[in-house]
């Protein structure tokens, strides 16, 4: 990524401008069909560029900030296209989250998808361990879904610790849209070594 930063987010910019059109755009055959065999193209090109071995995406640095942290991150990274992306903000104790979801998130009619939710949940709470030290990976997310989340809404997320029992951090948290709350979740995590979470993929 070092090096083509303003490169890869204007292509990233590019991606999701795509994918929102896939999803809204009325373009009859014949032109649907000419766009498909262009990416398919522009796919064979930069296939070419693809190493061997692919690198982690993500920085270990439990400190850095959560873009920096998670430049490719499905919810939250700026490089990622199938990321809206949230926005994550600390105010200690509590990490927010920003979102307008748009159509590509849609669930039921006008509403955001509930599994995007639940994935912006554990983004949003992942922030708010990481504030009190107590990051680790997800054991347990409950959501319980109030109102309807709706599309193309200025929606916030917010997340705190709410409890503590040896390495396991139990975290709370809500969205709001208009001041009204749609959703109330709660999660458990679990802290682990840095070493321990690299080994995760590789572990039966």
């Amino acid at each position: 990524m070092r090096g083509r930063e303003r490169e890869l987010g204007r292509f990233t910019t590019a991606l999701r401008r795509l994918v929102a059109l896939s999803v809204t755009s009325a373009a009859p055959a014949t032109a649907t069909a000419e766009a498909a065999r262009a990416l398919e193209a522009i796919s064979d090109r930069l296939q070419a560029f693809v190493p061997d071995e692919l690198p982690y995406l993500y920085v270990t640095d439990v400190d850095a900030a959560p873009e920096v942290l998670a430049p490719f991150d499905v919810v939250t990274g700026p490089y990622n296209p199938l990321a809206l992306p949230v926005e994550i903000a600390l105010d200690p104790p509590r990490a927010l989250g920003h979102a307008r979801f748009t159509k590509p998130y849609e669930g039921p009619p006008g509403c955001v998808h509930g599994a995007v939710l639940c994935g912006v949940f554990d983004m949003v709470f992942t922030a708010a361990n990481g504030l009190a030290q107590a990051a680790g990976p997800t054991v347990e997310l409950n959501v319980r879904y109030r109102r309807p989340t709706r599309l193309e809404t200025d929606t916030t997320f917010e997340a705190w610790i709410s409890g503590r029992s040896g390495r396991i951090t139990t975290t709370t948290g809500r969205a709001l849209q208009n001041g009204v709350v749609t959703l109330e979740a709660t999660g458990r995590f679990v802290r682990l070594s840095r070493e321990r979470v690299l080994r995760l993929g590789q572990e039966g």
